[in-house]
């Protein structure tokens, strides 16, 4: 009997922490976007491919996010969302004269099938710069009022264009899309993949 006991007390602890993990997490994404984000949206699932998963807030460096996710979340087959994938600190936290920074942006998703939506920008890892510390990366999950015409310049991993000083809230207003229905976010710090990035883009040698 106390064994049971004991199991449902440790199920009530660990309940209780999550909760308090994603209240944390939920309040530092509306810090960070307070005119984008409404109600408690789920914790969307990402997974790296070498086994990496993002957890509102964990550390993963940018190697460890060298090649596009998989995300995964609570998906209506019959409707269309769209993916973005945003930097609030570029180029740091105390100085993000460069928010927001695009790293990943698609459309017109049927139910969760990212692969065939229709890709405006395609994706590149996080590359926060040397010595300026912290850069936070959130992914949110918006769902559509219907199929989107995006009129966008479709823009690919080798292109800067339009990525820097990107506006999350304004894309979200432009095209209806209200609050996330799903989100989560990293924090990561400079590592070499920065510097690979910034040369795969041709940009960025003074963040080097």
């Amino acid at each position: 009997m106390k064994f049971f006991v004991i199991l449902g007390l440790l199920a009530a602890v660990l309940s209780f922490a999550a909760a308090g993990d994603y209240n944390k997490g939920l309040e530092e994404a509306k810090e960070a976007y307070p005119d984008v984000i409404q109600g408690t949206p789920e914790v969307i699932t990402v997974e790296f491919d070498n086994g990496v998963f993002m957890d509102l807030g964990k550390n993963i460096t940018p190697t460890e996010t060298k090649n596009q996710p998989k995300v995964d979340w609570n998906a209506d087959k019959d409707s269309y969302y769209t993916l973005v994938v945003v930097d609030p600190d570029g180029p740091s936290r105390e100085d993000n004269y460069m928010r927001d920074i695009l790293t990943w942006l698609v459309g017109n998703i049927p139910g969760k099938d990212i692969a065939a939506g229709d890709v405006l920008y395609e994706y590149v890892s996080a590359a926060p710069p040397k010595d300026m510390g912290m850069n936070r990366y959130f992914y949110f999950i918006f769902k559509q009022l219907s199929k989107l015409v995006f009129d966008e310049k479709r823009v690919d991993r080798y292109t800067i264009d339009g990525r820097i000083n990107f506006s999350l809230k304004n894309f979200t207003i432009k095209y209806e899309l209200g609050s996330p229905v799903g989100f989560n976010f990293d924090t990561t710090y400079w590592d070499q993949q920065s510097n690979d990035l910034y040369k795969q883009l041709n940009c960025c040698e003074s963040l080097m």
